[in-house]
């Protein structure tokens, strides 16, 4: 009994300094988890018995995936289109509708490079 515990004492030993092999590191868990623990070295036990009950667990929460950049994008999305429509109905509420062709050459550019820019951040937004 006394060569077991002067191993198990030396094993605890390279434990503490990191320097065991996981053959001695079942041997350890072995001895700390039979009913024949040292009383000098039961403060070790529980130790041995988290690590034997941390194995068994499993990780089992779901983990939810982050979807707030999608979510933001949709928004800007939202925003630009409404910040457009603003721009186009404000200015012109009461002089009745209007066609593309009442728009000066500029302005019809600019309505096309927005529609064409609004188009790709669509296609990007369903894709993603």
């Amino acid at each position: 009994m006394d060569m077991v515990l002067n191993n198990i004492e030396e094993l605890v030993e390279k434990y503490n300094n990191a320097e065991t092999t996981l053959k001695e590191e079942a041997q350890l868990k072995a001895y700390f988890l039979s009913d024949d623990v040292a009383p000098h070295l039961e403060h070790y036990k529980p130790m041995f018995q988290y690590f034997l009950e941390s194995k068994k667990e499993q990780y089992t929460k779901d983990v939810p995936l982050n979807t707030k950049k999608t979510k933001l994008y949709q928004w800007i999305s939202v925003a630009a289109v409404a910040v457009l429509m603003l721009g186009i109905f404000i200015p012109n509420w009461n002089s009745g509708p209007k066609t593309l062709a009442d728009y000066t050459p500029e302005e019809q550019k600019l309505y096309l490079e927005t529609k064409q820019a609004l188009a790709l951040i669509s296609n990007n937004l369903n894709q993603g």
